[in-house]
């Protein structure tokens, strides 16, 4: 099966020719068309298909050709971006067989799973109480970034960070060998994605608005974001995925002007 890989460069990857298109540049990598933001003499970031390498970034110069672990940062959201409603079930109620065989296959299993202390709280509660879709977390490597919490860490295989959370995952990428995932945490989830260190953007939007009862809105003090989607699927006939690279804005579409 083709697996998805970033690449940022300083220079045009010799599979790869680009034409301008205004603020995106369109690149075509075999064996299927992106559009990435045009940086200029930031790097670049283009999306392909190739089976026989794995997920990850390769980040590359024109002296050097490094390899580092990408950033996915993950939701479940209402149509209307919030990540939660007062007196609904979990997943809105609209949890179906086909969302939950994708949680059981573990997307992303090897990656170490982030998180902020109030979804560790949640989390764990779930995974104690027996919640579906959440036993598969129960052997992932997990980091939970608080200093409010303390040690023994109750949830097995969860590591206990207590320093800055943006300059903890910037080391852990530029030193580890890991990819890294977030899951729920909208505040460490801002904050990486505000720092430039997200590669992978995915929402799984249920089919639902809570207008009146909906809390925690995912997107408040969010920058703005030019998102370059990788992959969409339906699941169940109802709840839509949708799979970005990110690249965060200093200004809007027009002014060509993008944070490295």
């Amino acid at each position: 099966m083709a697996r998805a890989v970033i690449v940022k460069g300083w220079w045009e990857p010799a599979s790869c020719r680009g034409t301008d298109c205004g603020l995106w540049r369109e690149w075509r990598c075999a064996p299927r068309f992106q559009h990435v933001p045009i940086l200029g003499s930031t790097p670049i970031r283009c999306w392909y298909l190739r089976g026989s390498q794995t997920p990850g970034i390769f980040s590359r110069s024109k002296d050097n050709d490094t390899t580092m672990p990408e950033l996915l940062i993950d939701f479940i959201t209402s149509l209307d971006g919030y990540a939660a409603a007062e007196g609904w079930p979990g997943w809105w109620g609209l949890e179906g067989p086909e969302y939950f065989a994708w949680l059981a296959a573990q997307p992303e299993a090897d990656y170490t799973v982030l998180m902020g202390a109030t979804t560790y709280r949640l989390m764990s509660g779930f995974a104690a109480a027996g919640e579906p879709g959440t036993d598969s977390l129960a052997g992932m490597s997990k980091v939970v970034f608080s200093t409010t919490l303390t040690e023994p860490i109750s949830w097995a295989n969860t590591q206990l960070v207590a320093r800055d959370p943006v300059e903890a995952v910037r080391e852990m990428k530029a030193k580890g060998s890991e990819s890294m995932r977030s899951i729920g945490s909208l505040t460490l989830s801002r904050a990486l994605l505000k720092a430039g260190l997200v590669d992978r953007f995915r929402v799984v939007v249920f089919p639902v608005i809570t207008g009146s009862t909906g809390r925690e809105r995912i997107y408040d003090g969010y920058p703005d974001v030019a998102l370059n989607m990788i992959r969409s699927r339906t699941f169940d006939g109802r709840t839509q995925l949708l799979e970005y690279v990110p690249t965060v804005l200093t200004g809007p579409p027009g002014t060509n002007r993008v944070n490295a």
